[in-house]
């Protein structure tokens, strides 16, 4: 297997300030030709310290999302691509789905995995990735999955929440076996990303932050947030960070007060943040940035090109760190 450090290299992709919405994402064949998949030019890294390595994968095909937990990773894309990794991005599996509908949204919790795309394309997996069960649901395209709930609260089927095209809101109590839409109404416009807790849970789009503290029943917009946000996290104790095009703005006081924190100079197409106050930020054009004490302090020699677009970030701690990307671009921090 080759394994390449990268470390040079900007592609740029356009206008680093526009965000990653439904028009800019193929649902065609986007197979590479022969120059889209040569490799940026490598210097040699520097062995005294972390760097980005790229991963080798299975197929050439656009990337758009990442999830996982302690001993399993997904990543899928265009074409119905998902891959499936048991050893930290070591080696990297094609999984069997019986689909070509762009997956743009994964969630697992170790137990269930859920994969979301084009045209109401919903895929489920009781079994490691061996099985994808069709669930669709709808015309409309589905652009992220997320909840919670269900090893660590005594064993209950997980509450996900599945959201995309034109304020899509789909809602399942079992675990993702049945879905139903949810009775909630929102401003016209996209959703993007879902944050969980048993406490309170987060919708992230076009028209801004969403909070319910009712499983799903009522949802509330919360104010002061930019107008548009693609990804949310929060720590369930009134930290709150939202990304926007060309930011991450944070509240330390439940969605009432609003303020910069991460501020990367090429846009954000995603974050992973941690509790510990560490947040990697990823940019479309292939720009990473690390931030340390509470969000607040980028460290200058963690920041990173991989020369390539880049659609998602993810990471387990934040030492152990995953980016996606075009043409089945993923490299790993080690």
């Amino acid at each position: 297997m080759l394994v390449l450090a990268v470390t040079v290299g900007l592609v740029g992709c356009g206008n680093a300030d526009t965000p990653l919405h439904l028009a800019d994402l193929s649902v065609g064949d986007d197979m590479a030709v022969e120059h889209d998949l040569a490799l940026p030019d490598l210097r040699a890294p520097d062995l005294n310290r972390p760097s980005w390595v790229r991963q080798n994968v299975p197929v050439p095909t656009s990337l758009y999302a990442i999830a996982g937990v302690t001993g399993e990773i997904y990543v899928v894309g265009d074409q119905g691509v998902i891959l499936r990794s048991t050893d930290d991005g070591a080696h990297w599996i094609l999984q069997k789905t019986d689909t070509t509908a762009a997956l743009f949204g994964v969630w697992t919790d170790g137990a269930i995995a859920v994969a979301v795309g084009y045209h109401g394309t919903l895929l489920r997996s009781i079994d490691h990735g061996a099985t994808w069960e069709p669930k669709p649901f709808g015309s409309a395209t589905l652009l992220g999955v997320g909840g919670g709930g269900a090893l660590g609260d005594g064993g209950a089927s997980p509450l996900l929440w599945a959201v995309g095209e034109a304020q899509t809101l789909l809602q399942s109590d079992d675990g993702g076996q049945t879905w139903v839409a949810s009775s909630a109404t929102f401003p016209n416009g996209n959703l993007y990303g879902v944050w969980f807790s048993p406490i309170e849970s987060y919708l992230v789009g076009d028209n801004g932050l969403f909070r319910t503290r009712d499983d799903g029943l009522s949802w509330t917009q919360l104010a002061g947030t930019a107008a548009s946000g693609n990804e949310v996290w929060a720590t369930g104790s009134g930290q709150i960070l939202v990304a926007h095009t060309s930011t991450i703005v944070r509240s330390r006081d439940g969605g009432l007060t609003w303020g910069p924190t991460a501020n990367p100079a090429n846009g954000v197409v995603g974050f992973a943040a941690f509790a510990n106050g560490e947040l990697w930020a990823a940019s479309p054009t292939g720009s990473i940035v690390h931030y340390v004490s509470d969000f607040e302090s980028p460290v200058k020699d963690d920041a990173a090109e991989v020369g390539q677009p880049l659609a998602a970030i993810w990471g387990r701690d934040p030492s152990d760190v995953f980016v996606v990307g075009d043409n089945g671009f993923i490299a790993h921090r080690q």
